[in-house]
C-alpha cells in the first residue's frame, strides 16, 4: 500500500513538471542579435501562484511559445511595431494583457509577467478567489537582475 502512494506520488510530482514549470538552460548571458533583428525578453519570476500554468501568447495575431513559470524567452524579431497579446487559457486564468513593442535593429526591451490573488471573498462554506496578471517594462540592469536565477526556454522563432 505504502509502495502504491509512493509511486502515485512520484507520478504525480512528474506530471506537474511537465505543466508550466520553469523548463531550459540556466542563465548563461544576453543572446546574441541576428543581422536585421532586435529582441524582446518576457520572463516570469517563480511564483507560487499560477505557478503551474502557462499563458497564451500571440504576436500579430500569430501563436507562440508561451512564458513558464521561473522562465524567459527572447522573441527575435525584425524591425517594426507589434502587438502582443497574453491572454487566458484552460490553465492560465491571470487575465488578458495586450501590448505594443517597437522593435528597432540591435535594441532589447524587457518585460516582467507576474500573476497574484487580486481579491478573495467568502460566502458561506465557499472561498472565491480572483487572479491577476500584471505585465510592467523594466531596464536591463533590473531584468539581468532578475533572469540570471531563471531558466533560459529558448529564443522565438
Amino acid at each position: 500500500m505504502i509502495r502504491c502512494l509512493l509511486l502515485i506520488c512520484v507520478l504525480f510530482l512528474a506530471a506537474c513538471t511537465s505543466l508550466g514549470g520553469a523548463k531550459g538552460v540556466p542563465y548563461s548571458g544576453l543572446v546574441e542579435f541576428q543581422p536585421g533583428t532586435g529582441q524582446v525578453y518576457i520572463y516570469r519570476p517563480s511564483s507560487f501562484v499560477m505557478g503551474l500554468a502557462i499563458p497564451t501568447l500571440t504576436i500579430d495575431g500569430e501563436p507562440s511559445l508561451g512564458i513558464r513559470n521561473g522562465s524567459y524567452m527572447v522573441y527575435e524579431l525584425p524591425e517594426g511595431s507589434y502587438k502582443f497579446a497574453i491572454s487566458n487559457n484552460g490553465n492560465w486564468a491571470a487575465g488578458n494583457i495586450e501590448f505594443y513593442v517597437n522593435v528597432e535593429e540591435r535594441s532589447r526591451s524587457f518585460f516582467r509577467l507576474t500573476a497574484h490573488f487580486a481579491d478573495m471573498a467568502a460566502y458561506g462554506q465557499f472561498v472565491m478567489i480572483s487572479l491577476s496578471g500584471h505585465l510592467a517594462q523594466v531596464t536591463e540592469h533590473f531584468a539581468i537582475s532578475e533572469i540570471e536565477s531563471l531558466k533560459f526556454t529558448g529564443v522565438w522563432p
